[in-house]
């Protein structure tokens, strides 16, 4: 008899913890949850301010836990946004997620701040701490609020974003981004949405925090509004150990000196991780920048249009179509660059402390994995009247063969830029730089010309960056960028 009383018991408790489905017609029933149904149907969440910083209140046998900050639905459980819903934030309100997320409503849902964009509205956290946490998010509109998502990265939790607009975040949720991504995690996938308008970043991760995410066939338009260095996509691969894929995306910016850049991965804390970075057939134009990738990588950009992306007011800051960067001294960085149109930038590509740029290596085999037939265009990046269109800062090796430039290949040394320790070898084109006693022994120098990044010319270098033109007394001129 007493072990059949410690098995209901038992049951009992199992049946008393099984996973329940909460929507938020549900949360409306249940007292003390913060949420109320209004009688448009729409649903208002808001946080119960009278209740300290430590207190907890437990709703539903434990399964809904409402704190002074949060409202959360605890792990083993779903939040579920159905169709039509219309779901308010109000002040500060935030709803933290440990288990599943199933916002993937048949055709709508609208998610949006109470008091709209002058509000402290947040919106979702969706985390599990050393448990699995999932979120399909689609069909959904999200306005000023927005996600933070994470998992543990020794489970297989992931997002999975489809076919949703999110449009003017207030940057409460996250200061750097509208979809945050906060723990390391895999499998994340965003594609065919709609960003635009987005005080911060559209979607982007912490430097401490590298994601393996593909960002696929999104439209991101004038994102990151605040005037902050703030690209529209940010993301981190700090010894990152999964692949991070961006592609087919179309990427438009302000059209202003604002500071936010196109697509930014960077690297700023570790060493280089075992995953790549692809970032290929996108279309990038109108933002301070086109692509940068800086830190240790290996990344490989191919078939992307960055196309005046020259909203940079100094431009030794920034301004480039294609930026790749590595402060580092112990230089690890690959990147292989093909097929890429980089046009009316104020810098084409610029190197600074890279390892190794693969802008083409056509004359190895074709089963070398070095091969790298070029095919990039690179026309009419001017920075204060003079066209570079390729500039390496430092001792990156550069081969960039069988590529397309703003002049014929015999005078491409007229738009390559080389920093003045820059080795003329460590750029490897079809037309060798060679000395002009050894091309032309009449040839003289017919002036030379001083350009700061204000774009005064004077015939005496400027103190801090130069652009030197020297004119010869055959037409042909060389520029390069030094530092007085």
């Amino acid at each position: 008899m007493k072990k059949i009383f410690t098995l209901l018991l038992m049951a009992a408790a199992v049946i008393g913890s099984q996973a329940k489905v909460y929507t938020f017609e549900d949360l409306s029933k249940i007292d003390g949850t913060g949420v109320t149904k209004a009688d448009d149907g729409s649903y208002l969440v808001t946080m119960n301010t009278s209740l300290a910083n430590s207190d907890t209140v437990k709703l539903d046998d434990n399964n809904i836990l409402v704190l002074k900050a949060q409202l959360v639905i605890t792990n083993g459980n779903t939040l579920k946004i159905q169709n039509n819903d219309v779901i308010k934030f109000g002040a500060s309100a935030q709803v933290r997620v440990e288990g599943e997320a199933d916002f993937a409503p048949t055709d709508t849902a609208t998610v949006t701040a109470a008091d709209g964009a002058t509000g402290t509205a947040k919106g979702f956290w969706i985390f599990g701490s050393k448990q699995r946490t999932n979120a399909v998010i689609k069909n959904v509109t999200f306005e000023y609020v927005g996600i933070t998502f994470g998992n543990d990265l020794d489970n297989d939790g992931h997002l999975e974003m489809s076919n949703c607009t999110v449009k003017y975040n207030n940057g409460k949720i996250a200061s750097g981004q509208a979809i945050n991504f906060n723990a390391t995690c895999k499998g994340n996938i965003i594609e065919n949405c709609h960003f635009e308008a987005n005080t911060v970043s559209a979607i982007g991760s912490g430097s401490n925090t590298p994601v393996g995410i593909t960002i696929r066939n999104n439209m991101f338009y004038k994102n990151s509004t605040t005037k902050r260095n703030r690209p529209q996509i940010n993301m981190s691969c700090n010894a990152c150990p999964y692949d991070i894929v961006i592609e087919g995306n179309t990427v438009i910016g302000i059209a202003e000196n604002t500071l936010a850049g196109g697509i930014a991965v960077s690297n700023l804390l570790a060493g280089k991780g075992a995953g790549k970075i692809y970032v290929r057939n996108n279309k990038i134009s109108d933002n301070r920048y086109g692509i940068t990738g800086t830190g240790a990588m290996d990344i490989y950009i191919e078939n992307n249009e960055c196309v005046n992306n020259k909203y940079e007011a100094t431009p030794a800051n920034g301004g480039s179509g294609i930026n790749l960067t590595q402060n580092s001294t112990n230089k690890t960085s690959y990147a292989y660059l093909r097929g890429n149109h980089v046009e009316g930038n104020l810098w084409g590509v610029t190197v600074i402390g890279w390892k190794e740029v693969n802008m083409g290596r056509n004359n190895l085999p074709t089963d070398d994995p070095e091969y790298n037939p070029g095919e990039n265009i690179l026309k009419d990046n001017v920075c204060n009247g003079e066209t570079v269109d390729l500039a390496n800062m430092t001792d990156a090796m550069v081969y960039a063969l069988g590529n397309t430039w703003s002049v014929p290949i015999s005078r491409v040394w007229d738009v390559i830029s080389l920093g003045a320790n820059t080795p003329r070898e460590n750029v490897v084109v079809e037309t060798p730089f060679v000395a002009v006693d050894d091309v032309n022994v009449d040839r003289e120098i017919a002036g030379v010309q001083y350009v700061n990044l204000a774009g005064q010319v004077s015939n005496t270098p400027f103190e801090g960056v130069n652009i030197v033109v020297t004119q010869y007394t055959d037409g042909n001129r060389n520029v390069v960028k030094v530092v007085k």
